[in-house]
């Protein structure tokens, strides 16, 4: 009789064990998915309605124009943009990239032999258009690209050059008193020339 009082108090104490285990299992479970939901709730930024203008404000554009206006305080010098000179083979000349008439192709062909006279990797051809007028061509020896040529890229010149080819600075009508003519400084780049300013004397 014992024994089996004592069989039932053993058994009944395990299933209250288990039921209790289920009922917290539940109830946890339960503030968990609740916690989840007001966590979602308390982080979900509030709406907020910004008005975007029509027609946004844009840069101002500084145009070529704009540049040839600007007066240099004083002489540049070719000291003061020094490059090194590379070490390499003269790449074809690209005609495709601008419409060259064959007689100044013969020219700048001829020019081009003589390698590298300008800022590092470039070469300078220059020629007589007329009485007072001196064209040139800039080739980037590397590719065989013309970057700059003529009129049209500020080439065109009544008083001639001064370059050199440890120098990025190309200086147009240098020394020149004519405030129709003057002294433009342009640096020579990859993808052309990028006038600097003027100076009248």
């Amino acid at each position: 009789m014992n024994k089996k009082l004592l069989w039932l108090i053993i058994v009944a104490f395990i299933a209250a064990n288990i039921l209790a285990a289920i009922k917290v299992s539940r109830s946890y479970k339960s503030q968990e998915v609740g916690g989840t939901i007001s966590s979602a709730e308390t982080t979900t930024p509030p709406t907020t309605n910004f008005i975007t203008p029509e027609v946004a404000p844009g840069s101002p554009v500084v145009t070529k124009e704009d540049v040839a206006r600007i007066a240099c305080p004083k002489p540049l010098s070719l000291d003061s943009w020094s490059t090194e000179i590379d070490d390499l083979s003269p790449a074809p000349i690209n005609w495709q990239s601008k419409n060259v008439n064959f007689a100044d192709k013969k020219i700048i062909e001829q020019s081009y032999r003589a390698g590298i006279n300008l800022a590092g990797h470039f070469h300078l051809a220059t020629w007589s258009c007329g009485e007072n007028c001196e064209s040139a061509a800039i080739i980037n020896a590397k590719n065989g690209q013309i970057i700059a040529f003529g009129p049209d890229d500020d080439l065109r010149s009544v008083g001639g050059w001064q370059f050199s080819p440890t120098s990025s600075l190309l200086i147009i009508n240098p020394g020149s008193k004519d405030k129709d003519n003057p002294t433009i400084y342009s640096l020579v780049e990859e993808g052309g020339l990028r006038r600097i300013c003027y100076l009248t004397q």
